[in-house]
């Protein structure tokens, strides 16, 4: 995350690839919280609602648990 932070892209990829993914959610979902407030939606709440649904079928959860064991195993690889 501090690699993304001061724009070294491959670099904090190369250190985590989950990292980037949850790099662009620390920058979307504050401003889509602020949006919702102001206009008073429930856009971010139905969206997180509609992802939940979706993760909890096998066949999106299994290659999500895969990438994440991969990701454990691209961290223990290099050793951090």
């Amino acid at each position: 995350m501090i690699a993304l932070v001061h724009g070294e892209l491959i670099e904090g990829i190369l250190w985590n690839p989950i990292g980037l993914i949850l790099f662009c959610g620390l920058i979307i979902f504050p401003i889509w919280l602020v949006y919702d407030f102001c206009f008073r939606k429930h856009s971010l709440y139905l969206f997180c609602k509609h992802v939940e649904k979706k993760i909890v079928q096998k066949h999106v959860a299994w290659p999500l648990i895969v990438l994440l064991l991969l990701n454990w195993c691209w961290n223990i690889y290099k050793g951090v």
